[in-house]
């Protein structure tokens, strides 16, 4: 009896060490390892991103520091685009430069009228239309001045009627146009 009594104690503490293992096991051992395996993919997958990024980190390289030549190119174009920051004051901004313009060749000022603006790939033309009254060598020297002008304005249409009745012998009708950028496009 004391033997089998023995082998039941043997028995039970096996039994009782069983159970504590596979509890251990079942409670710790199994989810540690369901996590460290997560752990691992995230990390695979996270040095994936890293290697992906350091790739295009490389492709871009060339545009981190672009040519400052681009930038000088930017600002004396963006400089040309309009006479004004907002579309409200271009048009005037337009009017002002003429007329001293028209002034300074001798010419005299009719009539001066904004048109509505008109939509060039998506951007605004500010439209104006100016009559005037000019001698030839006086309309020449005007005309010279709009294709030199240091801001982008340009002739839409244009009429000359001739009149000999007067000393002012021309009657110039001009419509000029200028690209209005929004401030969302300026550098």
């Amino acid at each position: 009896m004391n033997l089998n009594q023995r082998h039941r104690r043997h028995f039970l503490a096996a039994a009782f060490l069983a159970v504590c293992l596979l509890s251990w096991w079942a409670q710790v051992y199994d989810p540690l390892q369901e996590k460290m395996q997560e752990q691992q993919d995230d990390i695979a997958k996270q040095e994936k991103d890293y290697r992906q990024l350091l790739v295009q980190q490389e492709q871009l390289a060339p545009y981190q520091h672009p040519d400052p030549s681009l930038d000088e190119d930017l600002a004396r174009l963006t400089g040309q685009l309009a006479l004004g920051r907002q579309l409200e004051e271009l048009n005037p901004g337009i009017q002002t430069v003429i007329q001293e313009q028209v002034e300074k060749n001798g010419m005299t000022f009719k009539s001066y009228k904004d048109l509505p603006p008109v939509v060039w790939k998506r951007h605004v033309v500010v439209r104006t239309e100016l009559q005037l009254e000019a001698g030839l060598e006086n309309l020449a020297n005007f005309l010279q001045f709009l294709e030199n002008m240091p801001r982008m304005v340009r002739i839409e249409k244009l009429t000359v009627t001739s009149r000999r009745a007067k000393e002012v012998n021309l009657l110039v009708s001009i419509q000029l146009g200028a690209l209005y950028i929004e401030e969302t496009f300026r550098p």
